[in-house]
């Protein structure tokens, strides 16, 4: 999350220790966090997908598959350590 511009990005590249697995990661602008100071986001998951949305309308879907039964992290911040929820 980039509070200057409202660039929302979701970061796969430490997504599974599996070495197949794809790395990469999605980035969209919200221009609403800008103008307002707050992100308010809904995080879906269901099965293998993952869908996140911002109070906008922007979002960003993606696929994962687990490699192990460990519960699925979402960790928001430009250094992935603040721990936020789990699913």
């Amino acid at each position: 999350m980039d509070w200057n511009t409202g660039a929302v990005t979701v970061d796969r590249t430490h997504a599974s220790r599996d070495p197949r697995a794809h790395r990469d990661s999605q980035t969209f602008v919200d221009p609403g966090i800008t103008a307002t100071g707050t992100l308010a986001l809904r995080w879906f998951v269901d099965g293998s997908v993952s869908e996140l949305f911002t109070a906008s309308g922007y979002s960003a879907s993606t696929r994962f598959y687990a490699a192990t039964l460990e519960p699925h992290r979402l960790r928001l911040g430009p250094t992935l350590e603040p721990y936020v929820g789990r699913v």
